[in-house]
């Protein structure tokens, strides 16, 4: 048993380290031209400042339940952190800011962040669908994606917190959490 542990370590720290190997000579050799921006606040370098113009204003700063702020940050930028997001950093890094510009604002022909606050995978009264996001840019390229575009997707946190949300209010009031969560997540 021992011996079959030590050979399955050494083969799993062998495959690791080629993994990382490889990984690290594919990312040498390409070349991204832009980034594609598909997700949800942590992503968002604007959008829902363009979508919702009620926004536009510093936020009361109240808190759900859940202790998530009411409404985005209007300050350090049109984003939903007092700072630049992280897709921010690695466009400045990869000398492609201009594409994680947002989409529904910009003229520039390479912004290509459809990231909004508030996107859904599954449909959600008033909130973005990440479908949505999907067509808009597929309709922007007209459906050819370049080769050399980096595709970036962070969705589905607000999609759990809605069923961890409805599962506790239904916990609350004496029901069944399990099936709460389940018909969250499944009904429009």
């Amino acid at each position: 048993m021992r011996g079959l542990q030590k050979s399955g370590g050494i083969f799993l720290t062998g495959i690791l380290i080629s993994s990382l190997v490889f990984a690290g000579t594919a990312a040498a050799q390409t070349e991204f031209d832009r980034f594609v921006v598909l997700g949800k606040s942590l992503s968002d370098t604007g959008n829902i400042f363009v979508l919702d113009p009620e926004v536009n204003v510093p936020p009361g700063y109240d808190l759900d339940g859940l202790l998530v702020p009411g409404s985005p940050y209007a300050r350090g930028g049109l984003n939903m952190t007092n700072g630049a997001l992280w897709i921010t950093q690695l466009a400045r890094q990869a000398r492609l800011p201009a594409s994680v510009m947002p989409a529904t604002r910009s003229e520039n022909p390479h912004a290509a962040n459809y990231a909004t606050d508030g996107t859904r995978a599954w449909p959600h009264p008033g909130e973005v669908i990440f479908s949505g996001q999907v067509d808009n840019f597929l309709q922007d390229v007209d459906g050819t994606i370049s080769p050399l575009a980096l595709i970036t997707v962070e969705v589905g946190s607000n999609d759990v917190r809605d069923a961890l949300g409805v599962a506790l209010l239904t916990l609350q009031q004496g029901g069944d959490p399990k099936g709460a969560a389940q018909v969250s997540s499944t009904s429009p």
